[in-house]
């Protein structure tokens, strides 16, 4: 007895040449057809009766032979091939990251690397517009912190919604 369910493909194996083709398949959409039959026949997609209720499956009774249709499964090498692919694709993704930790923050971003790293302060020209208007404002405010909102606090307590280092050796420790 074999127990299908919906969904499941069926395959010709053997049996009524003229009818049905050996490797022709068949879906199972629906279970239990007809009223009092067994848990084992079912219908295909196209009204055929499947009886699973012996050693083998058949067709409406037709001496035709079906089996389940197996999920193609992987050779080792092409396992092998797919993990060696996917390891040297993980490589390259390596040496990017590798190279984008390498980039060095400006502006704004390197005064909150700086006060990351423990920099108790920062001589930033600030400004709430840009980078650049801080810079070309060029007004300078010891910056000590980051508020909850992402916005510099000078050490008088002004926020600044941008702050860039004076130089990058601007932190005073």
């Amino acid at each position: 007895m074999s127990k299908l369910k919906v969904g499941d493909k069926l395959v010709v194996v053997s049996g009524m040449g003229c009818i049905f083709k050996t490797g022709e398949e068949f879906t199972i959409s629906k279970t239990k057809v007809g009223k009092g039959w067994s848990d084992y026949f079912y219908e295909t997609e196209d009204g055929w009766v499947v009886d699973a209720s012996g050693s083998e499956i058949v067709l409406n009774n037709l001496n035709v032979v079906l089996e389940k249709v197996k999920k193609p499964r992987l050779s080792r090498a092409k396992l092998t091939e797919i993990v060696d692919d996917m390891a040297e694709r993980l490589a390259a993704l390596e040496e990017q990251v590798a190279e984008l930790s390498q980039i060095q923050p400006t502006g704004s971003d390197l005064t909150r690397q700086m006060l990351a790293n423990g920099a108790e302060s920062v001589e930033c020209y600030v400004d709430d517009n840009s980078d650049k208007e801080a810079i070309k404002d060029a007004m300078i405010c010891k910056i000590t912190d980051i508020d909850e909102d992402g916005w510099f606090r000078a050490n008088t307590g002004c926020p600044w919604r941008y702050a860039v280092p004076v130089n990058s050796e601007g932190a005073n420790k």
